[in-house]
């Protein structure tokens, strides 16, 4: 009785490819990156204006800069093991790290 090795399929690769990932972490850090400072624009901007439209806006800018904050460091801490893309993976993680900042800077500027 053979024995076979068990079948490899040719194109498969070894392990998972998260280039997609890293990248995706990278494009939404630098988005996040300008919205958060898109908030402390209108803050400096139109700060002492009592206008509801100026509020709404700034807090809906607020609230797209937290959730692509958390996606950012979602997809940059699952990217980061691999080394494809891993550099894209640490430039997300950092613009999400200083965009962390400018959210807790916004959130004591505003109270």
């Amino acid at each position: 009785m053979d024995t076979y090795p068990p079948y490899q399929d040719p194109y498969r690769k070894e392990g998972r490819n998260r280039f997609g990932l890293a990248l995706t972490s990278f494009i939404l850090g630098i988005i996040s990156f300008f919205t958060s400072f898109m908030s402390f624009a209108i803050i400096g901007e139109f700060g002492q204006e009592d206008s509801g439209f100026w509020n709404i806006l700034l807090a809906l800018s607020a609230f797209v800069a937290i959730v692509l904050l958390i996606l950012v460091l979602t997809f940059s801490l699952i990217s980061i093991r691999t080394t494809h893309g891993r550099a894209f993976a640490i430039t997300g993680l950092v613009l999400g790290s200083v965009q962390i900042l400018f959210v807790l800077l916004l959130i004591f500027v505003v109270n």
